[in-house]
């Protein structure tokens, strides 16, 4: 008989974990939590970020970014960084 071994769903993440998941820097990663953008909880020693929270934060992260490019203007959102002439 096989025996299927199913994954339990991730239910926190440490910082460090969340940076290597997401790619943010570690530092900006404690900052958010810091500055309480992204709530944490204390177990111990460890902080930990629970999955709902971090789903929470990427897609009000996402919203926010959606916002911010819908406010720029059409001629400097088609301009490169570089382009100095506009």
């Amino acid at each position: 008989m096989t025996t299927i071994s199913v994954k339990h769903p991730r239910v926190a993440w440490s910082p460090k974990e969340i940076s290597e998941a997401t790619g943010l820097s570690l530092p900006f990663v404690r900052l958010e939590i810091a500055r309480n953008s992204l709530r944490a909880v204390r177990c111990g020693h460890r902080v930990l970020v629970t999955d709902a929270e971090l789903q929470r934060y990427l897609a009000e992260g996402s919203l926010r970014a959606q916002a911010q490019q819908a406010a720029t203007p059409d001629s400097s959102a088609s301009r490169m960084p570089w382009d100095t002439t506009g």
